[in-house]
């Protein structure tokens, strides 16, 4: 029988949720950064182990954008012209504006630019700046278009919510898989990513979760499959983007079982969470120095425990940062 959790529990679950993705996105790039900047010296083990704990930690994002739409799709959530742009489309632009001029600063200090105006604009409108500033432009474009989900969402049921993930899921991560299998699909249907499974997603889960055994049973099916895929479709990462029915499936299942977290949320935990969006766009930073510009190889120092000590290293410093900065009055920005 499905259940529906109380709206403390939630609200509390969604701290641990949010803090936990922040964690293991510091994580996934940071060893997503070691394969990129160590190709020529690592090894095929380390880069098979590296790259299957990278395919496990793509849950993370879609978390985040799971967490917004349960949040922000809610019948009784009120989001007019204003807020959405006032709020929460002006603090997505200005860091991307504020950020995207920093990162470009940086990399002209370092050596890997030259320009800093022509250079941050290009990025700016083309998207070319660092990797993970993506989100950013994501983000935007889920703001723009969450008065319109919330239409959808407040007027179906959710048998009809379902039938519209299932319906996304089938068109935008099972049929474009085919050639996989050495099939020829030509049927489509315009709609080309899969971020908006994830928001309405986590509107259903929030309205009404899954079962904890189904929920359990997901989880655990969809990250055995990433392992074996991992380890034994090596190179085929179109089989673990975020767009994979594997990761949409794990996504979903962790999301649900996560949302069962009712470990009180205390002030510390809150502030970390307060902070996640300064973490995330701050810790790149640490990562490039360490090992691009100072140039330190964890895999020649005991990877496990070098990237147990950099992952928190640049947690917590990008933590100690956004807490700082988000003390300066009206800035809103972090």
């Amino acid at each position: 029988m499905t259940q529906r959790i109380s709206t403390k529990n939630n609200i509390t679950s969604f701290v641990w949720i949010r803090v936990c993705a922040c964690l293991f996105i510091v994580l996934l790039h940071t060893l997503f950064a070691s394969n990129v900047y160590f190709e020529k010296t690592i090894t095929e083990g380390q880069l098979l182990a590296t790259q299957t704990v990278e395919h496990l930690l793509m849950w993370a994002v879609p978390c985040f954008l799971m967490v917004t739409g349960a949040l922000l799709l809610q019948p009784a959530r009120q989001i007019g012209p204003e807020k959405l742009f006032g709020k929460y489309m002006k603090r997505i632009a200005l860091a991307l504006v504020c950020f995207t001029l920093l990162f470009q600063i940086l990399d002209v200090v370092m050596g890997d630019e030259s320009s800093i105006l022509t250079g941050w604009l290009s990025d700016l409108f083309q998207g070319h700046s660092w990797a993970h500033v993506w989100y950013l432009y994501l983000m935007l474009g889920i703001y723009l278009m969450i008065p319109f989900y919330k239409m959808i969402a407040n007027q179906a049921d959710l048998k009809q919510i379902w039938a519209l993930i299932l319906i996304m899921v089938l068109f935008v991560s099972v049929l474009p898989r085919a050639d996989l299998a050495g099939l020829e699909c030509g049927f489509y249907i315009p709609t080309q990513i899969i971020y908006p499974v994830y928001v309405f997603a986590g509107f259903a889960l929030y309205e009404r979760n899954l079962p904890l055994w189904a929920a359990a049973l997901m989880t655990a099916a969809a990250t055995a499959v990433i392992v074996v895929l991992s380890i034994t479709a090596p190179g085929k990462e179109e089989l673990f983007g975020y767009d994979s029915i594997f990761v949409v499936a794990q996504s979903l299942g962790l999301f649900s079982l996560m949302l069962r977290i009712k470990l009180p949320a205390g002030g510390f935990l809150q502030s970390l969470d307060d902070c996640g969006f300064g973490i995330y766009m701050i810790h790149m930073i640490g990562v490039r120095f360490v090992m691009k510009w100072v140039g330190f190889d964890p895999f020649a120092h005991g990877p496990v425990i070098c990237f147990a000590v950099m992952v928190l290293l640049f947690f917590a410093v990008s933590y100690a940062v956004a807490y700082l900065l988000r003390q300066i009055p009206k800035l809103n920005l972090l």
